[in-house]
């Protein structure tokens, strides 16, 4: 057996240790491949690490560059899977939510169609299978679409299923009911007690909460609840589950109120809970805020309602909150946010909704302006005198920078141009300007903006670029360490810029994709920078 082989035997047998994978890094390093290396490093240390140590921040940046590089890498490196199951088709531009962990392959889809979920066959073939599945692969999560609680039963019954870390189950049932038959089928399993991450995505009444409440899970740390509508005391029941304090990331979607109440007054005190992700058109659940969460580090708040109880929660004692995400943001929702004590120490604010001038102008003379590192600002109102603020120079500490947008904001095209050639980031590795219509006049601005020479990555897609401007941008002086650009949605037709090998040298991730560019400049391309450059004609 090669050395790279029994490394890599030794990550199969031992999923959940860092060492194995370490080791495996060393390897490939001394064997010429010191980014992928870099690549598995970066996410063992990411899972390590808390929300509310800032050295998370650095990790996410980090991984996303070693992402743009890898992600072909990793396609390639993953294993061949036993009949039934097939590599999870998802989105992997974030390593975050990409189905890789810790530098390998983590997660898999079953393999039947959705709409007619599985048959005696198809679910046999995953019990066949699975012990196959955990001798020779790092994958350890199953992602089952449509399936019935006998299925399930089944599939829990298997052997192998013990060396699962966990399931998500993302079924619309007819009925509730067999939401509820799914959970009883899961609490009285053996096999889940081992689980340390579950998804359940459907809905489920008074029974299935009882029954979750009642589970043996003796390792589960990551749990996306069901959508609840129970009854106060199954609610209570819940709240009062073994098995809570022992979590660290959750995700509350869409219940009544009793229950979402309920369960975040159990989970207040919890004392190793770091994330929470939150839908919830109620108030009641908010105030629940003021409770305690001693330990959470990130918060997430999706749809509120229009009377959403802002005040609630910004008298919230969050100690550790280091990252705050929320949508459909009011004007009056982001003032009273703003005056939080726990708002100052944010090193990362996803803002998405109604922000207009006013509010960008206040959070640039705030103090948190001086020490956020990753701002997002999609979707918002502001104009000319907001996208000023932003490139004041007050940000002197930001890293990444967000304001991808799907809306025709109320501004002149010159003050866009003067806002990409003034704006002053000297710390920003992530720009993300899509939406904004830069027009070639804005795409020479930002090349020659010397504020932005440590720029990593950069998307401008929908930007009204021709192929005069992307030149520009590819040729800057100030952007050769790009190692991501992703321009799709505009006007190329050539983009023969890049197939200079001498430009951006670094640049591991081009996608071109939805631009007109003509054959033989993709041919041209593809030869200059196979594996890299992404076009619609491929």
């Amino acid at each position: 057996m090669s050395d790279e082989a029994a490394l890599l035997k030794a990550v199969i047998t031992y999923p959940n240790e860092d060492t194995p994978r370490l080791l495996y890094a060393d390897w490939l390093e001394e064997n010429n491949a010191p980014v992928q290396a870099a690549w598995i490093r970066n996410r063992c240390r990411f899972e390590a690490c808390s929300f509310s140590d800032d050295a998370k921040i650095d990790l996410l940046e980090e991984g996303r560059e070693l992402n743009a590089s890898c992600r072909r890498w990793m396609k390639l490196a993953d294993p061949p899977l036993p009949p039934g199951f097939a590599h999870t088709a998802s989105d992997e531009d974030d390593p975050d939510e990409a189905e890789h962990a810790r530098g390998f392959l983590y997660g898999v889809d079953d393999t039947w169609y959705p709409g007619d979920g599985p048959t005696e066959e198809t679910i046999g073939l995953l019990c066949d299978n699975l012990l196959e599945l955990i001798a020779t692969t790092t994958a350890r999560f199953l992602h089952l679409r449509v399936i019935n609680a006998v299925g399930l039963r089944q599939l829990l019954a298997a052997p192998g299923v013990e060396g699962l870390d966990g399931i998500s189950i993302h079924n619309e049932f007819e009925s509730p009911a067999e939401g509820d038959r799914i959970l009883d089928v899961i609490a009285r399993s053996p096999s889940t007690h081992g689980f340390r991450r579950l998804e359940l995505n459907f809905e489920t009444t008074s029974a299935g909460v009882r029954s979750l409440a009642a589970a043996g899970f003796d390792n589960l740390e990551s749990l996306d609840f069901p959508r609840m509508n129970c009854n106060p005391a199954a609610a209570a029941m819940l709240a009062r589950a073994a098995w809570l304090p022992r979590l660290r990331h959750v995700s509350i979607p869409q219940s009544n109120a009793t229950a979402t109440t309920r369960l975040l007054e159990g989970l207040a005190s919890v004392p190793r809970l770091e994330s929470v992700r939150l839908e919830s058109d109620s108030v009641a659940p908010y105030r629940m805020f003021a409770r305690g969460f001693p330990s959470l580090g990130h918060l997430s708040i999706l749809d509120p309602r229009d009377t959403f109880p802002t005040a609630a929660l910004a008298k919230a004692a969050f100690p550790k909150l280091a990252q705050f995400r929320m949508n459909n943001l009011s004007q009056d929702d982001f003032t009273a946010l703003l005056g939080a004590p726990w708002f100052g120490q944010l090193r990362l604010l996803h803002a998405e909704g109604r922000l207009m001038n006013e509010n960008v102008v206040a959070l640039a003379k705030s103090p948190l302006a001086a020490t956020l590192r990753m701002l997002t600002l999609g979707d918002a109102y502001f104009g000319k005198t907001g996208v000023a603020a932003i490139g004041s120079g007050t940000f002197s500490n930001l890293t990444t920078l967000d304001l991808n947008s799907s809306m025709r904001r109320r501004i002149k095209p010159a003050d866009i141009v003067r806002f990409a050639g003034t704006l002053q980031f000297p710390l920003l590795k992530h720009l993300d300007l899509s939406g904004w219509e830069l027009g070639n006049a804005g795409a020479k601005a930002l090349a020659a903006n010397p504020s932005l020479a440590n720029l990593t990555r950069l998307s401008v897609c929908n930007c009204d670029l021709t192929d005069i401007g992307f030149n520009k941008l590819v040729a800057s002086p100030h952007l050769q360490g790009l190692v991501e650009l992703n321009a799709t949605g505009n006007r190329l037709r050539k983009a023969a810029s890049l197939a200079d090998r001498d430009l951006l040298p670094r640049l591991a991730a081009a996608d071109l994709t939805d631009n007109p560019i003509i054959r033989p400049a993709v041919a041209e391309l593809d030869k200059a920078r196979r594996w890299v450059v992404q076009t619609t004609h491929e």
